[in-house]
């Protein structure tokens, strides 16, 4: 660079400068001496890369501020991200726009990369008035979910327009993504251990789905409800139990989280085995419902083989659909996990069980063609001879799509039968 910089006052002793300001012609010259074209293109890569005396030559010889890539980020996105605060303040000097250059302002981007410097730059021009719906994702808390907490300080400390709802979700990303210190500060800025955002989140719950045990009990041990509401997994344990994290799971137990229904099917359908044991081992109802699946529907919707022994150990139904949803084992044979279906008919599934259409297992696999399932059903004694409401047998079925080695498997099995009858 020393070298570029060199040759590049050479050529400024051939193109000399007015008093006043240095004409265009003279600055295009000079950058051409460092081998830069004067282009939109690399211009932004001078502002990738943080070289603020010749972004400064490119903003006096014409360029203009509001230059976006091909992806539609602005100049002024780039040195915010990266942290470049003298470019920052050199684009905001030449009325680089505040909030354009993307689907994200400068501000949260800055905010994000804990761009601490580049956020005081613009803050200081304004920036906050880009982010006027306060309910979507804010440079408050994008600093705070990646765990920036000096630029959260800052935030927090110089601006006045940080509102409760913005803290709140602050403080639930912060516990979602393992940020004890941006927590701490969060809570000495007045938020409540217990805030909930909408719909309904609250930081234990996230905590515990990403398994943050650390954070679970610090909320706890200020009052926390460890049987809060919590989407989908309906509490903090359901959480738990459906991002797989045993140690988490014991500790709300431990601390008065129910063990429910819900948590034994997340982790069921999950294949967290260990949890589902100790759910059950708490007195869960092994063919207790939840959002229309038992935990046995809901580790074969999951296609969770490893969940079936234990389940299948512990007393699951191994015949009874829920409402719209078909019985096991006419799923299991939907699902191309052979395995499935062995543990099922080995633990005394009914072979021949029937949908609401009258098909049964062994037609759906010969409907799509599973050979190893339809080995699985004949071996373990299905009939091949049943038909449908419509007549069909699976032999039909598979004929009809082309499964060659399926009517073979079927033709050969209906020979047996026909001997032995």
């Amino acid at each position: 660079m020393v070298f570029r910089w060199f040759f590049a006052l050479l050529a400024l002793i051939s193109f000399p400068l007015t008093a006043h300001a240095r004409e265009e012609p003279s600055i295009r010259s000079l950058l051409e001496a460092l081998k830069i074209p004067f282009s939109e293109e690399a211009f932004l890569e001078e502002v990738r890369k943080g070289n603020s005396e010749t972004v400064s030559l490119f903003l006096e010889g014409g360029m203009g501020p509001n230059v976006l890539d091909s992806n539609g980020r602005s100049a002024l996105v780039w040195a915010a991200g990266n942290g470049h605060a003298a470019i920052v303040k050199l684009l905001l000097q030449n009325k680089a726009d505040l909030c354009g250059g993307g689907s994200q302002s400068p501000l949260l981007w800055a905010a994000a990369n804990g761009r601490r410097e580049a956020v005081a730059a613009l803050l200081g021009s304004g920036a906050r008035a880009c982010e006027q719906d306060k309910t979507r994702m804010t440079s408050v808390v994008a600093a705070a979910q990646n765990g920036y907490v000096d630029t959260v300080e800052l935030f927090l400390e110089e601006t006045a327009d940080v509102t409760e709802a913005e803290k709140t979700s602050a403080l639930e990303r912060a516990a979602a993504n393992g940020h004890l210190d941006v927590i701490h500060l969060l809570l000495h800025h007045g938020v409540a251990a217990d805030a909930k955002t909408a719909p309904e989140f609250n930081p234990v719950g996230s905590a515990a789905f990403r398994g943050h045990t650390e954070i679970v009990k610090f909320f706890l041990d200020r009052g926390a409800d460890p049987n809060g509401p919590v989407p989908v997994y309906g509490a903090p344990l359901g959480a738990a139990a459906g991002g797989g994290h045993l140690q988490t799971a014991k500790l709300l137990l431990e601390r008065g989280a129910t063990p429910t229904a819900t948590a034994l099917r997340s982790a069921a359908q999950g294949g967290h085995l260990e949890i589902a044991r100790l759910l059950l081992d708490k007195g869960v109802d092994v063919n207790a419902v939840d959002a229309d699946k038992t935990p046995l529907i809901a580790a074969i919707a999951g296609r969770k083989t490893n969940m079936l022994p234990l389940l299948i150990e512990r007393g699951a139904d191994l015949n009874a659909g829920v409402g719209f949803v078909e019985p096991p084992l006419l799923l299991a044979a939907q699902s191309s996990e052979a395995e499935m279906v062995r543990l099922l008919l080995k633990g005394g599934a009914n072979r021949d069980v029937r949908g609401r259409d009258g098909r049964t297992a062994l037609m759906w696999a010969a409907i799509s063609g599973q050979l190893e399932i339809a080995r699985a059903l004949v071996e373990g004694g299905a009939d091949v001879r049943a038909k449908d409401q419509m007549g069909r047998t699976a032999q039909v079925y598979a004929k009809e799509r082309g499964f060659a080695e399926v009517v073979r498997l079927l033709m050969e099995a209906e020979k047996k039968k026909a001997i032995t009858d």
